[in-house]
């Protein structure tokens, strides 16, 4: 009996130090997700724009914990990021708070810029970066 409540214990104080671990892995899993996700979707306003026949201009529109990409004025969609991250600062040129692409166009207008997602719990902030002339979209992680 003392030989099963050792043991138990013991299972207890090495699950009580991964824990926190775990946490942090968790928190950086979803923060890159997140990053990577949001350059596909600006990737695929690019795309988009490209594509389109009647000259169409899609928007990303940046929120505190979300973001909308919108064709003209209609809304396709929205991302809600999970947990506690938040977008911190989104600039693109002199827009504070989105980044378009007018047709036949890959580069960003008014010019390239950088999304900040941010974890507060953990401090961890991933990056995704469009540049001006190219629109060429990356992701950065800062851990």
């Amino acid at each position: 009996m003392v030989e099963l409540l050792v043991m138990i214990l013991l299972l207890g104080i090495l699950s009580a130090l991964t824990l926190p671990k775990f946490a942090i892995s968790l928190s950086r899993y979803q923060l890159d997700t997140s990053a990577r996700l949001l350059a596909a979707d600006i990737r695929m306003a690019q795309e988009m724009t490209l594509n389109s026949e009647s000259g169409d201009e899609y928007r990303i529109y940046f929120y505190r914990e979300r973001y909308s990409l919108l064709c003209n004025t209609k809304i396709l969609n929205t991302v809600h990021l999970p947990g506690n991250l938040t977008i911190t600062a989104a600039v693109f040129g002199s827009s504070q708070e989105r980044v378009w692409f007018n047709w036949g166009s890959v580069a960003p207008k008014p010019g390239g810029g950088t999304v900040i997602l941010f974890d507060p719990v953990t401090g961890l902030e991933s990056r995704v970066i469009v540049k001006p002339v190219t629109g060429r979209v990356r992701t950065e992680n800062r851990w």
